[in-house]
């Protein structure tokens, strides 16, 4: 399987490559040449398949015609994988998928830790891997991040010991102020070959001076991305939406997958499992004010807000959302090499598969009470809009979906937002192991301004 740049068709690259660059050269993301399709057998066993399983299977089609060991890609998950998602029935045709049982306590563990099997494969230096592809006396790769909350503490978790150290190291940014408390502590207290840069600025600004540096002729070559640019990582979410799909009664059904959504990464692992055959009625996107994606599906309209608004769900404070270029493609859509859109994608079509909407934070509060109260589960912002995204396209738009299948992503632990779930709540949140754990530990921290300039220095 080769793959090309969503601003370069002709472009030809192979998957360690793509793996190891992040972003393509010329500033786009990666796509396939294809998706391949799950064998029709699949769909008769999944519902006796594990998580573990699916997620092998879901690897090795996707990946077809590279040549990675099946045996030890089959080991590292059984070992790296000793969690999975918990599907909660809440109603007849309502669960919720639970994502938080990782060791960072959010969905991004799924994806980041894919990662990290897929960089062992490639360094040759998991307990698995018989032999290496890329020599590591000269492989010296800092691996960069963008958080907004939960990615930079699943992908240090992910990459931190397993023998990588020095040839990999972990550098994650942070916008000062705009993560919780317990989702900083879960990164900034590793150490080791994990650094963590406090940046003075949002999120969008992290996210523009990793793609900028991953551009830089004079470093680009030592770096790579652990984003949702990093297209493996995407491959890694794709699973728990065909696991969620293969435990309905009737697994082929489709379903109404509920996802909470800031940079687009997760409803973009859930599209490709839809191409890949998993049977699905419509993807209903939730955002909260943040909502540029919700102005581009409905109305064709590309509105790169300057700065992302402050909300109580700052995980999804993202205004300029990297993989809208990658479902940009997806629908027949194509890029100038600036990175501005040269030709629209089928909107029509997008409406079909995703129904898009943003909500405020005292709607969101209400709704973590209401879930708490309905269903006795404590669940945070993000997870609370996905419950809101549901219940809203039901009343004003499909009506008949009250009686369709619907998974709700519940993306984070609640204890990462104790006090907006007390705010909401009038309890204390229950806390995870993971966090629990963090709270006790010393922080490892470095400031810098939010300018490539003082990131480019410190690299």
């Amino acid at each position: 399987m080769l793959y090309y740049s969503t601003r370069n068709p002709e472009l030809r690259h192979t998957l360690d490559q793509v793996i190891l660059n992040g972003l393509a050269p010329d500033g786009g993301l990666y796509l396939p040449q294809k998706f391949n399709q799950l064998p029709p057998e699949f769909w008769d066993r999944a519902t006796s398949l594990t998580y573990q399983q699916i997620l092998y299977e879901v690897l090795i089609t996707l990946t077809a015609g590279d040549e990675y060991n099946r045996q030890e890609l089959k080991e590292e998950i059984e070992a790296i994988f000793d969690f999975q998602p918990e599907l909660i029935a809440l109603e007849t045709d309502l669960t919720m998928m639970d994502l938080n049982t990782g060791p960072t306590s959010a969905f991004k563990d799924y994806g980041a830790n894919t990662l990290g099997i897929f960089l062992r494969a490639i360094i040759g230096q998991s307990a698995n891997v018989s032999s290496r592809r890329v020599n590591t006396t000269q492989l010296k790769k800092t691996i960069l991040v963008a958080t907004s909350g939960d990615t930079g503490a699943a992908v240090a978790n992910s990459l931190k010991d397993y023998g990588l150290s020095p040839a990999i190291q972990v550098v994650i940014l942070y916008p000062k102020g705009r993560v919780s408390e317990d989702q900083r502590l879960l990164m900034t207290t590793i150490g080791g070959n994990i650094t963590c840069l406090e940046v003075d600025g949002t999120f969008d600004d992290c996210q523009a001076m990793v793609k900028q540096a991953m551009s830089d002729p004079a470093i680009k070559e030592r770096l790579t991305s652990a984003n949702s640019i990093n297209l493996i990582r995407l491959y890694g979410q794709v699973a728990h939406f065909i696991y969620a799909g293969s435990r309905g009664i009737d697994p082929k059904t489709p379903n109404l997958y509920c996802v909470p959504s800031g940079n687009l990464g997760n409803v973009t692992a859930g599209y490709i499992a839809m191409l890949m055959g998993n049977p699905t009625k419509q993807f209903l996107v939730g955002h909260n004010t943040n909502d540029m994606f919700n102005q581009f599906v409905l109305e064709g309209i590309l509105n790169n807000q300057n700065t992302a608004k402050a909300t109580i769900s700052s995980a999804m404070d993202i205004s300029r959302p990297s993989n809208l270029e990658r479902l940009v493609v997806l629908f027949g859509g194509s890029y100038n090499l600036d990175g501005t859109i040269y030709t629209m994608p089928d909107i029509a079509a997008m409406q079909k598969v995703f129904y898009v909407q943003g909500f405020g934070d005292e709607e969101t509060q209400i709704k973590i009470k209401q879930v708490q109260d309905n269903y006795n589960q404590a669940i945070d912002p993000h997870t609370a809009i996905g419950f809101l995204v549901l219940e809203q396209c039901i009343a004003t738009q499909h009506p008949e979906y009250k009686q369709v299948p619907a998974v709700i992503l519940s993306t984070a632990h609640c204890s990462k937002f104790g006090q907006i779930y007390f705010d909401s709540v009038g309890a204390q949140a229950p806390v995870s192991g993971p966090i629990l754990e963090a709270r006790g530990k010393s922080e490892h921290i470095v400031s810098i301004g939010a300018s490539y300039e003082e990131l480019a220095k410190w690299l």
